[in-house]
């Protein structure tokens, strides 16, 4: 006598289905949360490696700064391209987007300058850091600090893209920060009135004692991003910038000037 076989009733088929759907769904989010992190992870490590050689070498050149003993000639200056709120978590400060200019002296007179820049974009939110040098074999009138003022961008070499904060802060020999107070040889003043911003220019034999740079940099997940908006519609990439503050890292060096405590 044969015996009947039970298969798989369409309730238990539809059962078995929906389990295998959830079951695939899980590890589809899984999978998909683990390479978002991933790759997170990536753009930090990236930011990391290229922010940390950014400071590098803004501190090798600044550290090497020279008074040039000459009156007319400017050995270290910063002055200001755009300010703004800060887009960094829990912070109420200005965010600076400034320029320095800092002359050294090896086998020859050197000026460095660095620059923060988007396509000739003076104002933009997120830019890239630019640097250029230029030698001479003696100081000749304010030759080199001139250059600073008037090169064009492709004069200068690419450092490090995402830059939303590069802001520098002079202090003297003992560690003080200069203000308009301050009793040294230097020029300080509002290069625009409406933003109260102030610039240093030290000439002669003046140079400050210490300099903390800051450096803010913007994965590049999130500047990507930053492109979709129109390039002069800065209220928009500021807000962006605002909500992604998450993912700004900052750099921040103090460096002691060679040529102060020698």
């Amino acid at each position: 006598m044969c015996r009947r076989e039970r298969g798989l009733t369409l309730l238990e088929m539809m059962v078995a289905v929906a389990l295998l759907l959830m079951i695939v769904t899980g590890l589809t989010m899984m999978f998909m949360q683990t390479q978002r992190a991933f790759k997170g992870g990536l753009g930090q490590v990236d930011v990391f490696e290229s922010g940390r050689a950014a400071m590098e070498m803004i501190t090798r050149d600044l550290e090497q700064m020279a008074p040039s003993g000459d009156v007319s000639n400017v050995n270290f200056c910063v002055t200001n391209a755009t300010v703004y709120p800060s887009a960094i978590a829990n912070s109420t400060d200005t965010n600076y987007i400034q320029n320095i200019f800092a002359l050294t002296h090896g086998s020859g007179w050197q000026g460095i300058s660095y620059k923060v820049l988007a396509t000739n974009d003076p104002n933009a939110v997120v830019g890239t850091l630019y640097r250029r040098t230029t030698n001479s074999a003696r100081i000749q009138g304010n030759y080199l600090f001139d250059n600073f003022n008037i090169a064009p961008l492709t004069d200068y070499h690419r450092v490090i893209d995402g830059v939303v904060r590069f802001q520098v802060r002079v202090y003297d020999a003992s560690g003080n920060a200069v203000t308009t107070s301050t009793n040294i040889d230097i020029d300080m003043g509002s290069e625009n009135s409406g933003c109260n911003l102030f610039w240093y220019k030290f000439s002669n034999n003046e140079l400050p004692g210490y300099v903390e740079v800051d450096l803010g940099i913007l994965e590049p997940s999130a500047v990507e991003l930053t492109r979709v908006f129109s390039a002069t519609n800065y209220n928009a990439q500021r807000e962006f910038v605002e909500r992604n503050s998450s993912k700004i890292h900052i750099f921040r060096q103090q460096i002691p000037i060679r040529a102060v405590f020698r």
